[in-house]
């Protein structure tokens, strides 16, 4: 019903499988290549995390500031 819909789901299920293929590889990088801790890269996976929720965050809040923008322009018209 909702062909659109179906697309975005797909292409982010892809995406999602992709990003797991690289985090899986992010320990050895880690270790090996930037010669760090078990605590340095649980510090990068962490900020990677806190990346995704401002992202998110961000994302979302475009419809809500378009929203409320909208509605003090539509009380200032009627003023």
């Amino acid at each position: 019903h909702y062909p659109v819909m179906l697309l975005v789901m797909l292409l982010v299920s892809i995406s999602n499988m992709g990003s797991a293929a690289v985090w899986t590889m992010m320990v050895p990088y880690g270790q090996e290549m930037l010669r760090q801790d078990a605590a340095a890269i649980g510090l990068l996976s962490t900020f990677s995390s806190l990346g995704t929720v401002a992202g998110i965050g961000i994302v979302a809040a475009g419809p809500i500031t378009e929203t409320l923008t909208a509605d003090a322009l539509q009380d200032s018209d009627n003023t």
